[in-house]
Protein backbone atom coordinates (compact mmCIF):
# COMPACT_ATOMS: atom_id res chain seq x y z
CA UNK A 1 0.00 0.00 0.00
CA UNK A 2 1.47 3.51 -0.77
CA UNK A 3 0.32 7.50 -0.97
CA UNK A 4 0.01 8.97 -4.29
CA UNK A 5 -0.45 12.49 -5.16
CA UNK A 6 -2.99 13.33 -7.61
CA UNK A 7 -1.92 16.27 -8.25
CA UNK A 8 1.54 17.72 -9.78
CA UNK A 9 1.38 21.15 -7.75
CA UNK A 10 3.16 21.40 -4.70
CA UNK A 11 0.39 21.31 -2.13
CA UNK A 12 -1.08 18.48 -2.57
CA UNK A 13 -4.82 18.55 -1.03
CA UNK A 14 -6.15 15.64 -2.38
CA UNK A 15 -4.26 12.48 -2.27
CA UNK A 16 -5.01 8.83 -3.22
CA UNK A 17 -4.03 5.07 -1.93
CA UNK A 18 -2.74 2.72 -4.35
CA UNK A 19 -3.15 -1.08 -2.90
CA UNK A 20 -0.53 -3.54 -3.36
CA UNK A 21 -2.74 -5.92 -5.60
CA UNK A 22 -3.10 -2.78 -8.01
CA UNK A 23 -1.63 -0.82 -10.85
CA UNK A 24 -3.21 2.16 -10.53
CA UNK A 25 -4.50 4.33 -7.29
CA UNK A 26 -8.02 4.11 -5.90
CA UNK A 27 -9.20 8.06 -7.20
CA UNK A 28 -7.78 7.50 -10.90
CA UNK A 29 -9.41 3.93 -11.18
CA UNK A 30 -12.83 4.94 -10.10
CA UNK A 31 -13.07 7.61 -13.00
CA UNK A 32 -11.69 5.04 -15.75
CA UNK A 33 -13.77 2.55 -14.58
CA UNK A 34 -16.79 5.14 -14.76
CA UNK A 35 -15.68 5.95 -18.49
CA UNK A 36 -15.30 2.37 -19.24
CA UNK A 37 -18.31 0.61 -21.10
CA UNK A 38 -17.86 -2.91 -20.43
CA UNK A 39 -17.00 -2.26 -16.92
CA UNK A 40 -20.42 -0.52 -16.66
CA UNK A 41 -22.15 -3.00 -18.55
CA UNK A 42 -20.97 -5.65 -16.39
CA UNK A 43 -21.65 -3.74 -13.21
CA UNK A 44 -25.01 -3.06 -14.06
CA UNK A 45 -25.82 -6.25 -15.35
CA UNK A 46 -24.30 -7.89 -12.00
CA UNK A 47 -26.51 -5.59 -9.99
CA UNK A 48 -29.89 -5.30 -12.14
CA UNK A 49 -32.00 -6.25 -9.52
CA UNK A 50 -30.85 -2.48 -7.15
CA UNK A 51 -31.01 -1.09 -10.47
CA UNK A 52 -34.40 -2.03 -11.10
CA UNK A 53 -35.64 -1.79 -7.48
CA UNK A 54 -36.67 1.86 -8.11
CA UNK A 55 -34.51 3.58 -5.52
CA UNK A 56 -33.47 5.28 -8.85
CA UNK A 57 -36.62 5.62 -10.75
CA UNK A 58 -36.93 3.68 -14.30
CA UNK A 59 -34.03 3.43 -15.67
CA UNK A 60 -32.72 0.93 -18.34
CA UNK A 61 -28.90 -0.66 -18.53
CA UNK A 62 -28.16 1.64 -21.35
CA UNK A 63 -29.25 5.12 -19.81
CA UNK A 64 -27.19 3.87 -16.65
CA UNK A 65 -23.68 3.07 -18.44
CA UNK A 66 -24.39 6.79 -20.96
CA UNK A 67 -25.53 8.93 -17.06
CA UNK A 68 -22.34 7.22 -15.38
CA UNK A 69 -20.13 8.24 -18.36
CA UNK A 70 -21.64 11.57 -18.29
CA UNK A 71 -21.77 12.43 -15.15
CA UNK A 72 -18.29 10.61 -13.74
CA UNK A 73 -16.53 13.56 -16.27
CA UNK A 74 -18.21 16.22 -14.89
CA UNK A 75 -17.45 14.71 -11.28
CA UNK A 76 -13.99 14.20 -12.10
CA UNK A 77 -13.41 18.20 -13.39
CA UNK A 78 -15.15 19.26 -10.23
CA UNK A 79 -13.49 17.59 -7.53
CA UNK A 80 -10.25 18.58 -9.47
CA UNK A 81 -10.98 22.22 -9.63
CA UNK A 82 -11.90 22.62 -6.08
CA UNK A 83 -8.80 20.66 -4.85
CA UNK A 84 -6.90 23.12 -6.97
CA UNK A 85 -8.34 26.43 -5.48
CA UNK A 86 -7.93 24.95 -2.10
CA UNK A 87 -4.16 24.21 -2.63
CA UNK A 88 -3.84 27.96 -3.47
CA UNK A 89 -5.73 28.64 -0.49
CA UNK A 90 -9.29 29.70 -1.80
CA UNK A 91 -12.36 29.26 -0.71
CA UNK A 92 -14.07 26.70 -1.04
CA UNK A 93 -12.37 23.54 -0.03
CA UNK A 94 -12.73 20.31 -0.64
CA UNK A 95 -14.68 20.01 3.14
CA UNK A 96 -16.78 22.65 2.08
CA UNK A 97 -18.01 21.54 -1.22
CA UNK A 98 -16.97 17.90 -1.78
CA UNK A 99 -16.80 15.49 1.27
CA UNK A 100 -18.85 14.96 3.51
CA UNK A 101 -19.35 12.42 6.64
CA UNK A 102 -19.41 9.05 5.95
CA UNK A 103 -21.50 8.29 9.07
CA UNK A 104 -23.66 11.66 10.38
CA UNK A 105 -23.03 9.99 13.90
CA UNK A 106 -19.50 10.56 13.66
CA UNK A 107 -18.14 13.30 15.98
CA UNK A 108 -14.27 12.74 15.73
CA UNK A 109 -12.42 14.67 12.96
CA UNK A 110 -9.36 12.64 13.40
CA UNK A 111 -9.58 10.24 10.12
CA UNK A 112 -12.64 10.81 9.73
CA UNK A 113 -14.75 8.30 7.34
CA UNK A 114 -15.86 10.93 4.08
CA UNK A 115 -17.73 10.41 0.96
CA UNK A 116 -18.52 12.41 -2.38
CA UNK A 117 -21.60 12.41 -4.19
CA UNK A 118 -21.41 13.06 -7.94
CA UNK A 119 -22.80 15.97 -8.93
CA UNK A 120 -26.50 15.53 -10.26
CA UNK A 121 -29.05 15.37 -7.94
CA UNK A 122 -29.70 12.05 -6.67
CA UNK A 123 -26.09 10.79 -7.87
CA UNK A 124 -25.06 6.92 -7.31
CA UNK A 125 -21.26 7.80 -7.59
CA UNK A 126 -18.98 7.98 -4.76
CA UNK A 127 -15.43 8.46 -3.80
CA UNK A 128 -14.24 7.55 -0.58
CA UNK A 129 -11.78 8.92 1.47
CA UNK A 130 -9.79 9.74 4.85
CA UNK A 131 -9.85 13.46 6.09
CA UNK A 132 -6.84 14.87 7.22
CA UNK A 133 -7.93 18.33 7.76
CA UNK A 134 -10.53 20.57 5.80
CA UNK A 135 -8.81 20.56 3.21
CA UNK A 136 -6.65 17.31 2.77
CA UNK A 137 -8.41 14.10 2.03
CA UNK A 138 -6.96 10.50 1.19
CA UNK A 139 -8.95 8.50 -1.43
CA UNK A 140 -9.50 4.66 -0.59
CA UNK A 141 -11.87 3.99 -3.41
CA UNK A 142 -15.30 4.20 -4.96
CA UNK A 143 -18.32 3.09 -5.81
CA UNK A 144 -21.79 3.03 -7.81
CA UNK A 145 -23.74 2.90 -5.02
CA UNK A 146 -27.37 1.81 -5.90
CA UNK A 147 -28.72 1.39 -2.23
CA UNK A 148 -29.92 3.05 0.31
CA UNK A 149 -27.49 1.64 2.66
CA UNK A 150 -23.64 0.36 1.82
CA UNK A 151 -24.15 -3.02 4.17
CA UNK A 152 -25.18 -5.73 2.21
CA UNK A 153 -24.00 -5.48 -0.99
CA UNK A 154 -20.10 -7.05 -1.65
CA UNK A 155 -18.65 -4.18 -3.51
CA UNK A 156 -20.23 -1.12 -1.09
CA UNK A 157 -18.73 -3.51 1.70
CA UNK A 158 -15.16 -3.88 0.08
CA UNK A 159 -15.38 -0.07 0.34
CA UNK A 160 -15.62 0.35 4.00
CA UNK A 161 -13.17 -1.81 4.24
CA UNK A 162 -10.77 -0.31 2.38
CA UNK A 163 -12.02 2.92 4.47
CA UNK A 164 -10.83 1.13 7.54
CA UNK A 165 -7.40 -0.33 5.70
CA UNK A 166 -6.29 3.36 4.64
CA UNK A 167 -7.02 5.00 7.99
CA UNK A 168 -4.79 2.20 9.69
CA UNK A 169 -2.08 2.53 7.12
CA UNK A 170 -1.96 6.54 7.65
CA UNK A 171 -2.10 5.75 11.26
CA UNK A 172 0.67 3.74 10.83
CA UNK A 173 3.13 6.30 8.18
CA UNK A 174 1.77 8.99 11.05
CA UNK A 175 -0.42 11.04 9.09
CA UNK A 176 -3.12 12.19 11.79
CA UNK A 177 -2.84 15.33 11.07
CA UNK A 178 -2.14 18.03 8.41
CA UNK A 179 1.20 19.45 10.44
CA UNK A 180 1.91 15.57 9.52
CA UNK A 181 2.00 16.31 5.79
CA UNK A 182 5.51 17.05 4.93
CA UNK A 183 6.73 14.44 7.04
CA UNK A 184 5.01 11.52 5.15
CA UNK A 185 6.70 9.59 1.86
CA UNK A 186 4.46 10.32 -0.89
CA UNK A 187 4.80 8.72 -4.69
CA UNK A 188 3.99 10.47 -7.64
Amino acid sequence: MKLVRIFAHERNTLLSIQFDNSDTDEFRKAFKQWQDVEYLEQFFEENKTDLHSGFYGNISLQDAIFETIEESGEFEEHIRQIALKGAKNKEPNLNDIVFKTLNNYETSLVHQKSKAYGLVRKSWLRIYAIRISANIFVVSGSAIKLTLEMRGRKHTNEELEKLKKTAQYLKNEGFIEEADYGFIEINN
